[in-house]
């Protein structure tokens, strides 16, 4: 399938298997765009809603100002009717999760806000339970991977309670 982009840069995808996303009719898989002139990313989704018939681009994360840019991110449907898409950022170094929700299939989406979630990059799935489970690797000291719960579909993410998965990186 060749779809016509307006994007002004070359595109990447990331974990595929996360960020890819189908449910009924509705197929979506995210995308970051290479850094454009002020040097930072943005993320779109490729989505089809007639199971792969006809495609097209709609932009998830633009750029923040010129200090914050998104790439790697992974998709979810959060049980409350809406997408969750949950991304890295390129912050000033401290690497923050941001994400966006969508309520109508991907066509739209919110502004990206932060998580207070520190690690890239995440992949989120929803639990049996309900709730969202997020991990993420941990590029500090005890560097691993670590995981935090939402049981609100997302918009709140439990820091307190983060809990490790594995500290034994080098």
């Amino acid at each position: 399938i060749e779809l016509e982009s307006p994007l002004p840069g070359g595109t990447m995808g990331h974990q595929m298997a996360s960020s890819f996303l189908h449910q009924g009719d509705l197929w979506m898989t995210a995308i970051y765009v290479a850094p454009g002139p002020e040097g930072l990313t943005s993320v779109w989704v490729i989505r089809s809603e007639d199971n792969g018939e006809t495609w097209e681009l709609r932009e998830v994360a633009h750029p923040i100002g010129n200090r914050i840019g998104f790439s790697e991110t992974a998709l979810c449907h959060n049980g409350r009717g809406e997408i969750i898409a949950v991304m890295r950022s390129g912050h000033g170094g401290t690497y923050n999760t941001y994400q966006s929700f969508s309520s109508d299939g991907g066509r739209t989406w919110s502004p990206p806000e932060d998580t207070g979630i520190w690690g890239y990059p995440c992949n989120v799935i929803r639990l049996k339970d309900g709730r969202l489970l997020c991990t993420y690797g941990y590029r500090r000291d005890a560097m691993g991977i670590r995981a935090v719960l939402s049981s609100d579909g997302g918009h709140t993410w439990d820091l307190e309670n983060e809990i490790v998965l594995r500290a034994d990186g080098r």
